[in-house]
């Protein structure tokens, strides 16, 4: 009897260990099938918003990091290098390579934490339009700007504190918190694009009870993930094979190349068509909120021994009729669409705060609203610069400088 039972059990043994090695060997099959379409089939990205590719953002929640408490979101170290589709963002090159230091600043000049003497330290604040997103480490307009100015005034230095998405809140933050200890000579403030599209959505408040206000207190990476694609295998499986791609696919450096072509952008494109158009009160724009954070960046910058310089915030928006507005995406409104000549007239009347305070401050003001042209040559979407674009941003903003006798006042 005894023999027979310990048969029994050691068939029961076998049972469970085969069952287990073939539920193993199911899942690895399943894996290297998954993987195996992904590698030779198209990939999407793998991070998905309201069920589309989010194209250029798919890495950057698991890439950005919180320098402290009151200080909006910077990246984290690190070079990435993108492709972008001439057919979705027209003059921009083929090949761009993005660069952030130590510190979390765009470019490739490394930056010494205490200033070197004699250095002229100028620090260029603003969101997207300032940060460059999409242009080659040399050909952002605040490194073209340097350039100049250094051949002018030997030992400029330029710290390019751009972050796509930053609004007033985010550079008044900024600039108390964290560039103070720099000691830039000069700050120089592009804004107001994203402030027009903060204070245009639904629940904006001027309480900053609105949604971009508040405080999301974000798992570690890894348990992002795992909350974003626990759930479904196939985003796994892409997410793994997207990772291999990206470190496998390098350029001369040994970077990793990631393909991020604009689709997301091409699709921005096609949902705003979409949405029906409406009229809008212009005059409703901006708020009080807006002056008040102008007053405060140069209130703080003074304060701090900086000279703050304003550049107005030029755009697509306005232009003549053309097949020039088949590029605009940004909606400031998710439900509806608004006609590019009033969202220009918000933007002028944003423009219009900075001109005011400005004289009222005696703060110098570029106009660059009003001196670089409304065309396709400089813009690719309603307010990015094309490579022709930046520089010539860099070329008027340096011409202008030069005749308003910037150098005096340091």
């Amino acid at each position: 009897m005894s023999g027979s039972s310990e048969g029994r059990a050691k068939g029961g043994e076998r049972l469970v260990l085969n069952l287990l090695l073939l539920g193993v060997s199911i899942g690895v099959v399943l894996v290297l099938f998954e993987l195996g379409l992904r590698l030779f089939a198209d990939v999407p990205h793998p991070f998905r918003v309201d069920g589309k590719d989010s194209g250029e953002y798919v890495f950057d929640p698991l890439r950005q990091r919180v320098l402290n408490k009151y200080v909006p979101y910077r990246y984290a170290p690190s070079t990435r290098v993108v492709r972008p589709d001439p057919a979705i963002m027209p003059g921009l090159s083929p090949e761009v390579t993005f660069t952030v230091d130590r510190w979390g600043f765009r470019g490739t000049h490394e930056v010494a934490f205490e200033k070197p003497p004699g250095t002229t330290r100028i620090v260029a604040i603003g969101g997207s339009t300032t940060e460059c997103k999409d242009l080659d480490d040399g050909e952002a307009w605040p490194e073209l700007l340097r350039q100049e100015l250094d051949a002018e005034r030997p030992g400029i230095e330029m710290l390019n504190a751009g972050f796509s998405g930053d609004t007033s809140r985010d550079h008044i933050a900024h600039l108390a918190q964290y560039l103070v200890p720099f000691r830039p000579d000069v700050a120089l403030f592009l804004v107001g694009i994203n402030d027009v599209d903060m204070q245009m959505k639904p629940d904006y408040s001027i309480l900053r009870q609105d949604t971009r206000s508040q405080v999301i207190q974000e798992p570690p990476p890894f348990l992002l993930m795992v909350k974003v694609w626990g759930s479904d295998f196939s985003h796994l499986g892409r997410l793994g094979v997207y990772g291999l791609r990206r470190f496998r696919t390098t350029d001369a450096k040994g970077n990793p190349v990631q393909d991020l072509r604009g689709g997301w952008m091409a699709e921005r494109r096609e949902h705003l068509q979409a949405l029906p158009l409406r009229e809008i009160d212009v005059t409703r724009w901006p708020t009080r909120e807006y002056e008040q954070n102008v007053r405060t960046l140069v209130g703080t910058a003074r304060a701090n021994g900086i000279e703050p310089i304003f550049l107005t915030q030029p755009v697509l928006w306005g232009a003549p009729p053309g097949d020039w507005e088949k590029l605009l995406w940004v909606s400031p409104h998710p439900d509806f669409r608004i006609a590019h000549q009033q969202l220009w007239q918000v933007m002028e009347r944003f423009n219009d705060v900075v001109r005011r305070v400005g004289a009222e401050q005696d703060a110098l003001v570029v106009d660059l609203a009003r001196l670089l042209p409304k065309s396709t040559e400089i813009f690719y979407d309603d307010d990015h610069y094309t490579v022709v674009g930046s520089r010539r941003v860099a070329e008027i903003v340096g011409g202008e400088l030069a005749r308003l006798r910037w150098t005096e006042r340091l």
